[in-house]
């Protein structure tokens, strides 16, 4: 069986956190420079938006980390984290709550990602698409710290699907995702990501 309890969301939050107590620092330190060279306080005051775009970006990140904090992180466990097209697998959740939560919805879902990045001028883009390939409707309720809540489904990457392909500017990507949407806090999401070898598994006869 194979498993994760890392977040790679929390990596995320952190990031968030420190990018925006840079921004607004930047920014702090500019208008204060401004000022101090003689720039007038108007000129001083530019940098005024930048402090606000910092401090929301703060706000966010510590939002999402104080979410997961409360609601835990699930566990994710598949029979085979390296498959064929079109095989099926066999998914394990579990999750622990860490204190009381209304749980407005809890979604499991089987996602094929793919993501591009192009250029255009100067500039550098990303583009992420997702399909749903599978997904499935958990007890959606309120759960009070301590409580477990169990899941096993049997999924299939779709005969039709892609294959991982991992490139400088493409990718496509498999994921099983569990996503528990919290009253009045952002979503905890946990992914578990998939090997999809370029083979198409045997139909029985």
């Amino acid at each position: 069986m194979h498993q994760t309890t890392i977040s790679t969301s929390g990596c995320a939050q952190i990031f968030l956190i420190v990018f925006g107590l840079f921004f607004a620092g930047f920014a702090v330190v500019w208008m204060l420079m401004a000022w101090l060279s003689g720039g007038g306080i108007v000129f001083a005051l530019f940098g005024i938006p930048f402090v606000v775009i910092g401090l929301v970006m703060i706000a966010i990140g510590a939002m999402q980390f104080v979410a997961r904090a409360r609601v835990g992180t699930p566990t994710i466990t598949v029979s085979s984290d390296t498959l064929r097209v079109g095989e099926r697998f066999t998914c394990h959740v579990e999750h622990t709550f860490k204190s009381n939560v209304n749980a407005g919805r809890i979604l499991l879902q089987l996602v094929q990602r793919e993501t591009a990045r192009y250029r255009r001028g100067t500039d550098t883009y990303t583009v992420t698409h997702e399909d749903i390939a599978a997904e499935f409707d958990l007890p959606a309720r309120a759960y009070r710290r301590g409580e477990t809540l169990y899941d096993d489904r049997t999924l299939q990457i779709p005969r039709q699907g892609m294959h991982t392909f991992k490139a400088i500017n493409n990718q496509i990507q498999w994921f099983v995702r569990m996503k528990i949407e919290v009253t009045g806090w952002p979503d905890v999401v946990q992914e578990k990501e998939l090997v999809v070898l370029p083979e198409l598994v045997k139909e029985a006869a």
